[in-house]
């Protein structure tokens, strides 16, 4: 960012708090956290263009996704074929299901050369899924916000059980701390405000979020950090290839900023 487009006061503190507080830089690493130095800046993570992912995986301990239609497709179709024959019980286990090479098409009696979870090249690995169950690859934040247009539904998580970045963050801050930290069955009201459902693979599961301690807007500020995390802005205007520089595109954050001034 230029001193035009600096990155704003939440944005920052949603930074800050990113790899601090919130603890996602234990996973979504940006870059900043071997720096060893009191005062770090953007700049800091900027110089190593940060992937925000260390390419491992973790359970975190999300519910179920009930609104998955995969979970009804237990009866034959027209054709007599049945999608998912264990039904709403169906538990992905991640990276636990590919160690023990049961990929959905075997799960389901079919070729083990379908496409599924994939097939475990080494059985001695085997032994290892136990302590792998539930647990998917941790993803990248760049883009994590990225549309089609601004009223677009994302879906986040492995499931797509969150609908939003904030639904996300608040399920990181109080997983274990709403109503007590008592699970309830998913369905009932206040899901997600009151409390959560249990996670769908219980074992595994990340101690380190479910009790962070953040304030409603501290939240608010992670959000607002994740939103910056969108490609497309480029200050000055880029030329490649010698081609001439185009006008530089304004994140939609900054439009109103910009039209306000004289």
């Amino acid at each position: 960012m230029s001193a035009l487009y600096p990155v704003l006061l939440d944005e920052l503190a949603g930074w800050n708090l990113f790899r601090s507080k919130a603890k996602c830089n234990t996973c979504h690493l940006d870059g900043t956290e071997n720096i060893k130095k009191s005062h770090i800046t953007p700049a800091d993570a900027a110089d190593v263009a940060p992937l925000f992912t260390d390419f491992t995986s973790a359970n975190i301990g999300t519910p179920q996704n009930f609104a998955l239609p995969f979970l009804y497709e237990n009866t034959p179709d027209q054709f007599g074929y049945v999608a998912n024959t264990a039904g709403i019980f169906y538990l992905d286990l991640g990276v636990g299901a590919f160690l023990r090479n049961v990929a959905l098409p075997v799960v389901l009696g079919e070729s083990e050369n379908n496409v599924g979870t994939g097939r475990n090249p080494n059985p001695a690995w085997a032994i290892l899924a136990p302590n792998f169950d539930g647990k998917v690859q941790t993803p990248t934040l760049r883009n994590v916000d990225k549309r089609p247009y601004p009223t677009f539904v994302k879906d986040y998580s492995h499931s797509g059980y969150f609908k939003s970045l904030k639904a996300i963050v608040h399920f990181y801050n109080t997983r274990d701390t709403l109503n007590g930290g008592v699970h309830l069955p998913a369905g009932e009201p206040g899901e997600g405000i009151t409390y959560w459902p249990p996670p769908e693979v219980s074992a595994n599961v990340d101690q380190t979020i479910g009790h962070l301690g953040l304030t409603d807007n501290e939240e608010n500020q992670i959000v607002a950090f994740l939103q910056t995390l969108t490609d497309g802005f480029f200050v000055p205007p880029v030329r490649f290839n010698n081609e001439p520089a185009q006008s530089a595109k304004i994140p939609p954050r900054f439009q109103q900023r910009m039209a306000s001034q004289p």
